[in-house]
């Protein structure tokens, strides 16, 4: 837990602020995505083992000259024998191009990289480089170096393959490379769907072009690849682009369209194009899967249980553990969604988890000291895939144990040996990173850090923040409903854009104008409101609805704001900021046992990081408040279960726009948002997972402690119109 020290801390310069603060600003659920794991997670991999299976593992890495990890599939000796005839019957033809793809790749994006960005950057930093302090230099150029060398990477990138398919637009592989360089974009640099339109339109393109030419071939010819041979579309997913049949660009095209539909929040769009692909192929199992996921946020459960079982007819081995996840979240929602339910799963995965166990236990230490560096790293990767499947299926277990058996004692055994098997996986958690995070923010952001006068009079952005698994999603879903707000979900334009607003700031902290750092809040907060406004729009448009009112307010969910709350109030120090805020323990608790998307949030799997986290952002939250008395509203989310009508009008009040009865009417809308909530918020209001903790209390007695004072500290809802409503 961090230092809560009620000394006063002189103000800091902006200039200094902002380069000692880095890239702090950029949500913290997303900057660990990027560090290189491979090693350290191969290595925790095998410890595992180790102890649980006594079987001795030697770590061995190999790495390119570069120190990147080598690319690596799980070894065909360690997979069912299926899918290892799939490896042996493509890996000729795939190792063929790899080598020449992946020379031309690089020297593109090297010679991007360099023409884009060295004169550019290098101009700025020796500019700049003399004004800071040691401490804000060495501190900004080491954030720096997490997050800006793969945006450099990815842009430099997109920047080659981008004119190499302006000079030649009648070519489908180069259309396609581009398209999928944007997507890798937009799955690795959340700033609030920068380029989804480009590579949207792009794939198109690609389809276009793919399809003239799958038109003007025998229909015999169109799945046989460049050497003359038919393979099964799934098997040419580990294909090079060249070396796939025609009809197999095509089904991937459609796919990875709609993938990035569904990165978009286009979810019918991506059901479309889902649909596309199954129609050449039906057996494709990523849009079988996708597909079925995306009907799942749509709430579609029928349709969502009829696709998970379609994928369990294909994948006879039951490979694809992700199907559990998936069976189990509608099981959850609509009971007789899956056809066989509950039992189908417990029978399926009562004779799956054995046998992958064995699978792992099977990786002997013989084989790990035999053959050459990379087969061990390829038998290392068998350990990965495997601890994950199992891990998939144990957390799939526990959902049964702990909604259908209502047995704790077997739900907690299974959740426990799930993150086992996830922790694993994991590289050990920095804490002394986090801790560094957040000691920068309280140094920097004091009494006094803040110019009069500065900021935007935008009221357009709602920000929601806080601690994951709050209720968030609920109370956006209410925001929403009004007419004239719109929901925009996690992928944040604010966020997006604060390392554009950091340098701006740097650069007019500098020029001894005293209007400067004025002038670039008030370009950037309207930056962001349009940016926002237009992209919304364009989704608007893309979804064909006629019936949508154009929004004033803008709700941005992202919870990892809690940081940014100083950069929030110099941009806009009229927008409102929302903290929601639930009872501690049933915070935790459901953080604990539901499974993140990669990043910091993996290690809400885990005790000790878990109350760290929950332990930084209450620590921050009180400094807001103590910084910046009121300027963040608390909502409480067990006011919204208990008392909704009346505190959902205090928070269309705070917003100042007139109340409107749809409002209430929020778990009827069809609109979709992809989050972890999705299928609780479309059941309403309900109680049921108040005090929930309570049933695994004994369990959860060492976290409890964890969290010291904090356990039985909790938040009372500030709005003013619900507290005069509470008082009468």
């Amino acid at each position: 837990m961090t230092s809560r020290s009620s000394d006063p801390q002189p103000p800091v310069s902006i200039a200094n602020a902002v380069l000692i603060y880095g890239l702090l600003p950029i949500a913290l659920l997303y900057l660990t995505s990027f560090v290189d794991w491979t090693n350290p997670v191969l290595q925790r991999a095998g410890v595992f083992v180790q102890q649980h299976y006594e079987h001795p593992i030697v770590p061995a890495v190999q790495t390119r000259n570069n120190g990147e990890p080598l690319e690596v599939k799980a070894s065909s000796q360690y997979l069912s024998g299926e899918q290892s005839e799939r490896l042996d019957k493509i890996k000729s033809i795939k190792n063929e191009e790899a080598s020449k793809t992946k020379h031309e790749n690089n020297e593109k994006v090297e010679q991007a990289r360099n023409a884009a960005h060295n004169d550019r950057h290098h101009r700025r930093k020796e500019e700049k480089v003399k004004q800071r302090t040691p401490e804000a230099h060495d501190r900004h150029k080491n954030v720096q170096n997490d997050r800006l060398s793969v945006v450099k990477s990815l842009d430099g990138k997109i920047n080659a393959l981008g004119i190499d398919f302006q000079n030649d637009p009648e070519d489908f592989y180069k259309a396609l490379a581009y398209a999928d360089a944007l997507r890798e974009r937009d799955i690795n640099v959340h700033d609030g769907g920068s380029i989804q339109a480009e590579s949207i339109q792009t794939y198109h393109t690609a389809i276009n072009l793919i399809k003239s030419k799958w038109y003007a071939m025998e229909e015999e010819t169109r799945l046989l690849n460049q050497d003359g041979r038919r393979l099964d579309i799934n098997q040419e997913l580990y294909l090079p682009q060249k070396s796939k049949s025609i009809q197999g660009l095509l089904v991937g095209a459609y796919s990875n369209l709609a993938m990035q539909y569904y990165m978009a929040n286009m979810f019918e769009q991506a059901v479309n194009m889902h649909d596309e692909a199954l129609e050449l192929e039906p057996n494709f199992m990523a849009s079988l899967l996708y597909r079925a996921d995306t009907l799942v946020i749509l709430g579609k459960y029928d349709d969502a249980g009829a696709a998970y079982s379609r994928v369990l007819e294909i994948d006879q081995d039951s490979e694809i553990a992700d199907v559990f996840s998936g069976i189990s979240k509608v099981l959850v929602a609509k009971e007789d969604s899956f056809s066989g339910g509950w039992d189908k799963m417990v029978d399926l995965l009562g004779k799956l988890i054995p046998v992958n166990e064995r699978k792992l236990k099977s990786i002997l230490p013989a084989d790990m000291a035999s053959g050459t560096a990379q087969s061990k790293q390829q038998r290392q990767q068998a350990q990965i895939i495997l601890m994950r499947n199992l891990k998939k299926m144990h957390l799939a277990m526990f959902s049964y144990h702990d909604h259908q058996s209502k047995d704790e004692t077997l739900a907690w055994n299974h959740l426990s040996m799930a993150y086992k098997y996830k922790m694993a996986t994991l590289p050990p958690f920095n804490a002394a990173q986090e801790d560094l995070k957040v000691d920068t923010i309280k140094k920097i952001f004091t009494h006094g850090f803040w110019p009069a006068g500065v900021g935007s009079d935008s009221k357009q952005p709602i920000f929601i923040i806080g601690f994951p698994r709050s209720g968030s999603t609920l109370l956006e879903r209410v925001l929403d409903s009004h007419p004239l707000i719109a929901g925009t979900g996690e992928d944040s334009v604010f966020n997006g854009m604060l390392d554009q607003i950091r340098n701006a700031l740097v650069n007019a902290s500098t020029e001894g104008d005293p209007n400067a750092i004025q002038r670039v809040v008030q370009q950037y907060a309207k930056k962001v409101d349009t940016t926002t406004h237009s992209r919304y729009m364009e989704i608007q448009r893309n979804l064909n609805d006629q019936h949508f009112e154009d929004p004033v307010r803008f709700v941005d969910k992202m919870l990892t704001n809690v940081s940014n709350v100083g950069f929030i109030h110099m941009l806009y120090p009229h927008a409102l900021i929302l903290h929601v805020a639930r009872e501690p323990m049933d915070t935790i608790f459901s953080a604990y046992k539901h499974e993140f998307p990669p990043g910091l949030l993996d290690y809400t799997c885990e005790f000790e990081s878990l109350a760290k986290l929950y332990n930084q952002y209450r620590d921050l939250i009180e400094h807001w408040d103590k910084v910046l008395p009121g300027r963040v509203t608390h909502v409480k989310y067990e006011d919204m279960v208990h008392d909704m009508p009346r505190l959902a009008k205090s928070v269309i009040d705070s917003t100042g726009l007139d109340w409107d009865d749809d409002v209430l009417n929020f778990h009827k809308k069809k609109h979709a948002v992809n989050t972890l909530s999705t299928t609780q918020v479309r059941k309403g209001v309900y109680k049921d997972s108040l005090q929930s903790w309570k049933r695994y209390e004994h369990n959860l007695a060492p976290l409890r402690e964890m969290i010291g004072t904090y356990a039985a500290n909790t938040f009372q809802t500030t709005l003013d119109s619900y507290k005069k409503i509470r008082r009468d």
